[in-house]
């Protein structure tokens, strides 16, 4: 109030005053609406007499402070790995934002947002408030992503028997690049696992003849994995202990026959002799008799009936005694038919020994006549 040209507040001056207007409760404005009010004062001094002054307060529209949202925690993935994104306290409808070094680039909305990162990436998520669109949020999210384990498995395994037997895989054999070093699987600070038919723990036992593929997962101590694989050829092999016999050499006389005789041949036996031009074949069957005139060697081939292919041959030699030479250079005179017994002298019949003539056991033998000689 303006006395004695001075300006004194109305509140050190002894009359009373009172406020009013739109949503003026005692000396308490409280908007409820966006305008402009008009808020006036009635003041009434010590004698009685009044006046009204007023003034106006602009009210506009404020976001609520409480609004909030967020995000979520930074994240970890490995790459090829997904990362679900979520925001929490958005009543409206979420816009997602991928952080390049363009600027944000929109990529989708809704509450929740599957990412796969190749590379080290950051999420900006936008939401409005559906009762006042012009009130907004923002959170931002990272996502690392760690790369996945370099392997390399430098082993070249032979061709295996499908009869073999197992094969015991080492993961030694499997290397993981740390920091450019080479370092065997076991030694890097993860844990590996075999995979493929065939394998059970760290064994593989081959089946059927066919070329087999042998992975290995790695998973380091990051939680990412790599797999890398090997292949292993089965082949068939003939079952070694599927032998056959032809029995021992033996010997006969010149004009003789050999009896030769296969044993544990479970198919069709066929025999040949062996010549200077190479094997001719002379029979089939587990039995066969021979007449050689000179010493002679005979091969059997027997094949499994169940797998052709695999057959065992065995050789025997039959040796030919030539019989021995003789000559008898006695010339006996004419004897009568009753001039009684002659006596025969085995030492008059010679034998040729290494182109030697050597007698014959001499042991007298008595012919009581002629005709008995």
């Amino acid at each position: 109030m303006f006395v004695n040209n001075n300006w004194v507040p109305v509140s050190s001056l002894g009359g009373s005053g009172v406020f009013s207007g739109p949503f003026v409760t005692g000396n308490i404005f409280t908007p409820s609406t966006i305008g402009t009010y008009t808020i006036c004062y009635t003041y009434t001094d010590s004698v009685g007499c009044s006046n009204q002054i007023c003034n106006t307060i602009n009210v506009i529209f404020c976001c609520d402070t409480s609004f909030q949202i967020s995000a979520g925690n930074d994240t970890t993935i490995c790459a090829g790995g997904v990362a679900i994104l979520q925001v929490d306290g958005c009543i409206g409808t979420p816009t997602w934002y991928i952080l390049t070094g363009e600027g944000p680039i929109p990529v989708v909305q809704g509450q929740i947002f599957d990412v796969f990162p190749q590379v080290n990436t950051c999420y900006m998520v936008v939401c409005c408030d559906t009762m006042y669109p012009a009130c907004c949020d923002t959170d931002t999210v990272c996502v690392f992503v760690n790369a996945p384990p370099v392997l390399t498995w430098p082993t070249v395994y032979p061709d295996v028997c499908q009869n073999g037997g197992p094969i015991t895989l080492n993961p030694a054999d499997i290397f993981v690049d740390i920091n450019n070093t080479w370092v065997m699987s076991p030694f890097a600070g993860g844990t590996g696992v075999f995979s493929g038919t065939g394998v059970v723990g760290n064994t593989f036992t081959p089946g059927a003849p066919g070329q087999y593929t042998i992975c290995f997962t790695y998973t380091d101590s990051l939680g990412c994995s790599s797999t890398i694989c090997n292949t292993i050829n089965v082949i068939f092999c003939c079952d070694t202990t599927y032998n056959i016999s032809a029995g021992n050499d033996t010997t006969i006389c010149t004009g003789g026959v050999a009896i030769l005789t296969v044993t544990g041949c479970n198919g069709p036996a066929v025999w040949y002799a062996l010549t200077g031009e190479g094997p001719i074949p002379v029979g089939q069957g587990p039995i066969l008799d021979v007449l050689p005139q000179q010493s002679t060697c005979y091969i059997v081939i027997c094949c499994n009936p169940l797998y052709p292919q695999c057959c065992d041959t065995d050789t025997v030699c039959v040796f030919v005694n030539a019989p021995p030479v003789l000559t008898w250079p006695t010339v006996y005179p004419d004897v009568c038919q009753n001039g009684g017994s002659i006596t025969l002298n085995p030492a008059d019949i010679f034998v040729d020994i290494n182109n030697t003539w050597v007698m014959s056991p001499s042991r007298a033998v008595r012919v009581s006549s002629p005709e008995q000689v």
